[in-house]
């Protein structure tokens, strides 16, 4: 489903891409959508529409995996009281 080549970046590549999360963070709070964010990074950035979509795609996995760790640590509740006043100890 995603290319391989999308994790691979190298230190220019990171740089440009904070520059496209940027943009893509504030078109999706203008609730544009992804065929419309694709076609916006094109004439903002100057990049093929290849590129374009795979960098929308490595957003849209890095924000997923994101979205998955903050539910999985609001969920870890590390509580030893038992509310009775004992306590795991």
């Amino acid at each position: 489903m995603f290319d391989e080549d999308i994790y691979t970046t190298n230190d220019d590549d990171t740089d440009d891409f904070d520059y496209y999360v940027s943009y893509i963070r504030a078109l999706e709070e203008e609730q544009v959508s992804r065929s419309d964010i694709v076609h916006e990074l094109m004439d903002e950035f100057d990049i093929e529409a290849e590129e374009a979509v795979r960098v929308l795609k490595k957003y849209l996995a890095e924000k997923s995996g994101m979205d998955e760790d903050d539910e999985e640590e609001d969920d870890i509740v590390e509580d030893d009281d038992y509310g009775d006043g004992n306590s795991e100890n």
